[in-house]
């Protein structure tokens, strides 16, 4: 089932002279196995808004509904569960990894789940598997010996674990080099396509976001703003230069092209792709 979002309202230091609101009456549907990423100003709302979806802050007013389930006034247990099932990747999430051995931190959601111990097994070696990381070279290794990469890799791991229908993943490439930026997002990129999850993703760098994500949102002060296909971005580039937000190179040259009269329609979602429709192009004219 679709999450569903209405008219949802936050309100940091309500009743205070520091009072601000992080979201006015935002709206929103996710489909089943939808990749979204967000993108708006420092203070738009887009880290709020994930914690809201995992039940780590209340709405002031609005609602969230998840599997049919009403996220508002959950007891304590019930919201305990629902995480099991909204897992969130917080920014730089290995400064949470605590366990000694790469095995027991990817094992830790599991065991709490009360399962028992092959069914732990499986899960760890699936979750390892699903962020590239070789269950036979790393299980026993110490967390405190792996690079930034491996470390931001097995902490999602330990979101996997617990097998979530939905995956929200907070600026989950800060900090780590092009060469892990690429391979987690390929990772992200599988995980969707063989386990058809939802992956939410907020980011500064649309470059980041177009290599995971079919649809983006753009908030603007607390409100949505903008909400387009990966594919369509082009047809929206004077809005999104408005609200600062730069087309990446590889758009900005087929953007220059289909000025030019070329008759390109789709957005590039990276330089590969923005070659292949130039090529094509290039073909149909000779």
């Amino acid at each position: 089932m679709p999450i569903k979002i209405e008219n949802l309202v936050y309100i940091y230091q309500k009743g205070t002279p520091f009072e601000k609101s992080a979201l006015k009456g935002f709206s929103l549907t996710v489909n089943d196995g939808e990749t979204i990423g967000i993108m708006g100003a420092t203070g738009s709302g887009k880290s709020t808004l994930l914690q809201l979806l995992n039940g780590l802050l209340q709405p002031a007013a609005g609602t969230i509904t998840i599997d049919g389930l009403l996220l508002g006034g959950m007891k304590k247990a019930s919201l305990a569960k629902l995480r099991q099932q909204v897992a969130m990747v917080f920014q730089y999430p290995e400064q949470q990894i605590f366990e000694e051995h790469v095995y027991d931190e990817v094992a830790f959601g599991p065991i709490n789940m009360g399962l028992d111990a092959q069914a732990v097994e499986e899960r760890v070696i699936k979750a390892l598997i699903q962020v590239g990381l070789d269950p036979a070279v790393y299980r026993k290794r110490s967390t405190a010996n792996l690079s930034g990469g491996e470390k931001r890799r097995l902490a999602i791991a330990g979101m996997l674990a617990s097998e979530p229908r939905y995956l929200l993943l907070d600026e989950p490439s800060a900090g780590l080099d092009p060469e892990m930026r690429v391979l987690l997002f390929e990772n992200m990129s599988e995980l969707n396509r063989l386990e058809k999850m939802t992956i939410i993703m907020v980011s500064h760098h649309l470059s980041d976001l177009l290599a995971l994500c079919s649809r983006i949102i753009v908030l603007d002060n607390g409100q949505l703003v903008l909400d387009v296909a990966s594919s369509k971005m082009l047809d929206s580039s004077e809005q999104l230069a408005q609200l600062g937000v730069d087309l990446t190179p590889a758009q900005q040259v087929v953007q220059q092209l289909k000025q030019r009269g070329w008759g390109i329609t789709r957005s590039p979602r990276n330089p590969e792709e923005a070659g292949r429709l130039i090529v094509e192009k290039l073909a149909n004219k000779l």
